[in-house]
């Protein structure tokens, strides 16, 4: 009954429908799941399992379509700023107006950034990752969605992405926004996928480097964020860089994670709201 009923609702298949769609996609592992269970017979179950199978691969066809759509308004400069921010807060729940938001879930947002973006893509890594190192995750783009709303950025401005990864953080920050950004990582392959990805969307404002973040250049950063690309002693050696140069000019400092727990431990920097630091929250630090 709930394939039958999946099935019938042609809306699923129209590519802006993507929240509609990823509800119905979450709802078809689920009943794949059950079917593991299930007293069904084998030929019942393997015909369920197929219409769900088809049903996703025509999901997938409509995404595929919304992707590509965002991709090709991105790659000729036709969306930006206010037009990207508005097709962006159809998919997520996060608005400007939410204090506090928990940021603990991908959403459908995340779906069609990643696919325009190009992240599924595989990065063969080279640079072996030490104990106070973490691997590659990808930052909620609800994230950088609060970070454009509460840095108030400006032309004088440079955003860095301390282990940018592949780069969508600063390049989605930079649509949004119009804003300078640098992104940094020790892993080459990353930078270099990261620099495709900037320059297949035209942006001269935004560039990546291949450096070890404890001897990386900050003498414009104005903002940096951290998703917790690493911990421990090479977090403490890049905050005593961070604070050096916060006595040169205005710095903010985002995180989310892990490592935000670990900034808000530091004497220098404050709460820029207050807010209890919390590891699903956009974490805002000034200095004291």
């Amino acid at each position: 009954a709930e394939l039958t009923a999946l099935e019938s609702d042609g809306t699923l298949l129209e590519p802006e429908r993507l929240n509609e769609r990823e509800q119905a996609v979450h709802l078809l592992a689920f009943l794949n799941d059950a079917l593991d269970g299930s007293a069904e017979a084998d030929a019942t179950q393997a015909d369920l399992r197929a219409r769900a199978a088809a049903l996703s691969a025509r999901f997938e066809a409509a995404t595929a379509l919304l992707v590509a759509s965002l991709g090709g308004a991105l790659r000729a400069g036709r969306i930006r700023g206010a037009s990207l921010r508005a097709l962006l807060d159809r998919y997520t729940t996060y608005r400007p107006t939410t204090l506090g938001f928990l940021h603990l879930n991908y959403e459908p947002v995340d779906v069609l950034i990643g696919g325009a973006f190009g992240l599924d893509r595989p990065v063969e890594e080279t640079v072996p990752r030490t104990r106070d190192m973490v691997h590659l995750e990808f930052s909620p783009t609800s994230i950088v969605l609060e970070m454009a709303d509460r840095l108030d950025l400006g032309p004088n401005d440079l955003f860095v992405d301390l282990g940018a990864g592949l780069g969508q953080v600063a390049v989605l920050v930079h649509l949004l926004t119009g804003v300078r950004a640098c992104g940094i990582d020790i892993e080459p392959n990353y930078v270099a996928a990261a620099t495709r990805s900037a320059r297949q969307f035209g942006l001269r404002a935004v560039r990546f480097a291949v450096s070890d973040a404890r001897q990386a250049d900050y003498t414009a950063a104005t903002a940096c964020y951290l998703f917790t690309p690493f911990h421990g002693q090479i977090l403490r050696d890049v905050l005593a860089r961070l604070r050096d140069q916060a006595d040169l000019r205005r710095l903010r400092i985002c995180t989310y994670g892990p490592c935000t727990l670990e900034v808000a431990r530091s004497g220098w920097l404050r709460s820029a709201d207050g807010h209890l630091p919390h590891t699903s929250r956009l974490g805002l630090f000034v200095p004291r």
